[in-house]
């Protein structure tokens, strides 16, 4: 039998959580999953249920633990294992630390609100607490032309009003929402030509400056897990709004055109918008923090906010294809055994990889299937993944303990941690 690249062995979320950590217990584990032929582990942790990451002593990012993860990094280095991290719970922080650098351009989210009126009536909006960013409105009866109305709502507080003339009008209302990650508003803003660069400095750099020579070496991977960048499609911001300007799109009433016909234009429009946003995230967000990794010998992997809804992937990251094209893998979550496999995102996944030239196709699986699976279970979903287009495993998740923590609903990695582990060479064994 051929024995594969340690690189293309499983590499297991590895869970600090539910207790404190030991480094004799650590070693102890590590040699165990050297003995059983693991690529290596990435850190990381569960989370309660407002968000925060369930851990104990040390605290993550606190210098203890830097101490201690440094040295965890050393010792599996001396097992020819590799070291990743894992950034769920971990990144929405980091964001919101770094808004302040990405502030000035008065970014947010986009949302319409349209309303049919009918002739006679007084209508009447309440903004919240949102920003109203343009009112239009069209005459939309039998006879109508399309023409925008004579009058136009008038703005008395938080409440829009208008006394609608005579006819069948539709009334569009373009309002823009301030970002929001977790329970947190933020400002962070992933269009700022310095939210990327932000981002390294905050997080990636510290990394590199810790291990040192063993960063890109024994320290191999970052795992983004569910990025959410605070803002969702349509982002606006004002660089958006002078390019849009810049390209004879001066009025912000064309911004309606993202939701509705606005005749000769729209679609122009729309190509133009959606190019503009596409190209900010990219240069601005995506690309330098792949190419600083890159030039370090790090690799990026991901699972984001889709799973293979392609509708979902550009709610988040306005166009999944072209902006998930800066991950060394692309990836997705395969969630739960005892349900119907994700085929089709590992289709997509595959896709971005083969059309960018990118080494490897992830599958972090399987978290929610529950603790009756076996390891014959598991097998079985491994090669549904390999056979849709997955190369890579990233089983979910190896556990420090499970003592102190709340583990029903994450099914556990079958390396270490069931009792009928030492027992499982036939099926499971990758030396």
């Amino acid at each position: 039998m051929r024995a594969p690249s340690p690189l293309s062995r499983p590499t297991p979320l590895f869970w600090w959580s539910g207790g404190d950590l030991d480094r004799d217990k650590l070693r102890y584990q590590l040699d165990a999953l050297a003995a059983k032929g693991i690529g290596g582990t990435i850190v990381g942790y569960s989370h309660l249920p407002d968000g925060r990451l369930d851990h104990g002593d040390p605290e993550p990012f606190s210098e203890s633990w830097w101490e201690l993860f440094t040295w965890f990094v050393g010792e599996s280095a001396k097992r020819g294992l590799s070291v990743g991290i894992q950034d769920y719970g971990v990144i929405g922080p980091v964001l919101i630390s770094v808004a302040p650098r990405t502030s000035g351009l008065n970014a947010g989210s986009l949302v319409n609100v349209t309303h049919p009126v009918i002739g006679g009536e007084q209508w009447s909006f309440s903004t919240d607490d949102a920003e109203v960013v343009s009112v239009a409105c069209w005459e939309t009866g039998a006879s109508a032309s399309g023409q925008n109305a004579p009058t136009m709502p008038i703005a008395e507080g938080k409440t829009l009003s208008w006394a609608v003339p005579e006819g069948e009008w539709t009334v569009s209302v373009v309002l823009k929402r301030g970002g929001h990650i977790g329970l947190s508003d933020t400002g962070f803003d992933p269009l700022h030509p310095q939210s990327g660069l932000a981002v390294i400095d905050a997080f990636y750099e510290q990394f590199a400056a810790r291990l040192g020579a063993e960063f890109g070496r024994a320290f191999t991977t970052f795992f983004q897990d569910e990025l959410d960048l605070g803002l969702t499609t349509p982002m606006y911001n004002d660089g958006v709004a002078q390019i849009l300007a810049d390209a004879g799109f001066t009025s912000r009433g064309w911004l309606h055109a993202l939701w509705h016909d606005r005749g000769p234009g729209t679609k122009r429009f729309r190509a133009l918008y959606r190019d503009t946003v596409v190209g900010l995230l990219e240069r601005n967000y995506f690309e330098p923090i792949f190419r600083w990794n890159d030039a370090r010998g790090c690799q990026l992997v991901m699972d984001q906010l889709s799973r293979g809804d392609l509708t979902l992937g550009h709610r988040h990251y306005s166009d999944f294809m072209q902006t998930m094209k800066w991950y060394h893998g692309p990836g997705n979550d395969d969630p739960d055994l005892t349900a119907e496999r994700g085929a089709g995102a590992f289709r997509l996944s595959a896709s971005i990889a083969h059309l960018h030239d990118r080494p490897l196709v992830v599958n972090e699986a399987f978290h929610s299937s529950g603790w009756g699976i076996t390891p014959r279970d598991i097998i079985h979903g491994a090669n549904v993944g390999f056979v849709s287009g997955a190369n890579h495993l990233i089983p979910h998740a190896l556990y420090y303990t499970t003592e102190g923590g709340w583990w029903e609903w994450a099914a556990p990695d079958f390396h270490y941690r069931q009792p009928w582990w030492a027992h499982s060479d036939a099926l499971w064994n990758y030396v």
